[in-house]
C-alpha cells in the first residue's frame, strides 16, 4: 500500500550468528566435528591446532546497515580489520557509527574483495541483489578466503561459489540457501550444504531465543518513535529525495502557519520532498526545516517572510 513505512525490526540474532560462522569457518572444522571426535574418543590437538583463528584478520563487511555496522562491532572484538567500500549518499549518522564499530572506508568493492581474508555479506533480497556474488565476484576475493552469508540465499550464485571452492581453496560459511525447505522442518538436498568447504547452519539467525526477543524490543521501539511522530528503521524511504534547496523557517507555534507556508510553496509550483517542525521549549516558537524540489523564487520567500506569524526565512540552495 503506498504512503507506508515499513521498518526493520532489528537483527542481532543473524549478528551474533554471522560472527559464529565466520569464526567456525577461520578454524577449518565445525564444533559438531570437534565435539564428535571427544564423544568418540578421538583426540586430534593435531589437526585442530592448525587453525588460523580471527586476531589481526581482515574482515570485509558488504552492507552497512544496522546489521553490517554491529557485525563490524562483533569482530573488532575479535581484534579483526574490519573494512567497507566507501559510497556516496550515507548519513552522518551511518558514517559515525560505523566508524564507532572499527570500520575503515577504502575505495572501492575491488579493495575489499582483494584485501579480505572474510568477506561478509549483509544486503537485502531482490532483484538487485539476486547472484551479487558470481563467478567475478569470487574471482576478486583472496584464494584462501571465506565467504559469509547470513543475508538471503539467492545474492550467491551457488554453482559459481561451489567451482570458485573446488579451483581456488575458497571456504563458505552459510546460515542461507537458494530453495531452502518452507516448514521448520524437512528434507534438503544440496550440493553447496554437502560441500567440504561449507560450515552451514539451518537459517536460524533470526529464529534463536535472543532473536526473536530482538525482534520484539525492535517492534516496541518502532512503535513508540512512531507514536512520537518518528520514522525508525525505515527501509522503503528514497535514500536521496529531490532537492533543489532547503528552507528553514522560525515562526510562533499557531494554528495554520504552516498550512499558510506549504500554500505559498503549491502557488509557486514547488513540491516538498522533506519536512520537520520542531517546537522550541514552552511551545511559542518551532522551527521548520522544508526540502523543496526547486529553488523558491524571491518573490516567494518574501510571501512566506511577510506571514504575520513567520519569525525569519533563510534558504540553503544545492
Amino acid at each position: 500500500v503506498a504512503g507506508l513505512s515499513v521498518d526493520d525490526a532489528g537483527g542481532g540474532g543473524r549478528v551474533d550468528l554471522g560472527a559464529g560462522v565466520f569464526r567456525i569457518a577461520a578454524g577449518g572444522m565445525t564444533e559438531a566435528e570437534l565435539v564428535a571426535d571427544l564423544r568418540a574418543g578421538r583426540w586430534n590437538k593435531q589437526g585442530y591446532a592448525k587453525a588460523r583463528g580471527l586476531y589481526g584478520r581482515r574482515l570485509g563487511i558488504v552492507g552497512v546497515g544496522d546489521i553490517g555496522i554491529a557485525t563490524a562491532e562483533r569482530a573488532s572484538g575479535f581484534g579483526m580489520d574490519v573494512v567497507a567500500e566507501a559510497k556516496p549518499g550515507r548519513t552522518k549518522a551511518t558514517l559515525h557509527r560505523a566508524q564507532e564499530a572499527g570500520i575503515t572506508f577504502v575505495e572501492d568493492l575491488d579493495t575489499v574483495l582483494a584485501t579480505s581474508d572474510v568477506v561478509s555479506l549483509h544486503v537485502p533480497g531482490g532483484d538487485s541483489t539476486k547472484h551479487m556474488v558470481d563467478a567475478g565476484f569470487l574471482a576478486r576475493m583472496r584464494d584462501d578466503a571465506i565467504l559469509v552469508n547470513t543475508s538471503r540465499g539467492d545474492v550467491v550464485d551457488e554453482a559459481a561459489l561451489i567451482e570458485a571452492m573446488d579451483s581456488r581453496g575458497l571456504r563458505a560459511g552459510l546460515d542461507v540457501f537458494v530453495e531452502e525447505p518452507g516448514p521448520g522442518v524437512g528434507e534438503f538436498d544440496s550440493l553447496l550444504a554437502k560441500h567440504p568447504s561449507v560450515v552451514g547452519t539451518h537459517h536460524i539467525g533470526a529464529s534463536t531465543e535472543q532473536a526473536q526477543e530482538a525482534v520484539a524490543d525492535g517492534t516496541v521501539d518502532v512503535i513508540d518513535a512512531y507514536r512520537r511522530g518518528d520514522i525508525f528503521d525505515c527501509v522503503n524511504l528514497e535514500a536521496a529525495p529531490g532537492r533543489a534547496a532547503t528552507l528553514t523557517v522560525r515562526h510562533y507555534d499557531r494554528v495554520g502557519v504552516l498550512a499558510a507556508i506549504l500554500a505559498i510553496l503549491r502557488g509557486d509550483g514547488i513540491n516538498v520532498s522533506n519536512m520537520r517542525n520542531r517546537i522550541f521549549a514552552g511551545a511559542k516558537a518551532a522551527v521548520a526545516t522544508i526540502d523543496v524540489g526547486h529553488e523558491p523564487s524571491a518573490a516567494t520567500l518574501d510571501q512566506i517572510g511577510a506571514h504575520d506569524d513567520v519569525i525569519h526565512v533563510t534558504v540553503i540552495r544545492g
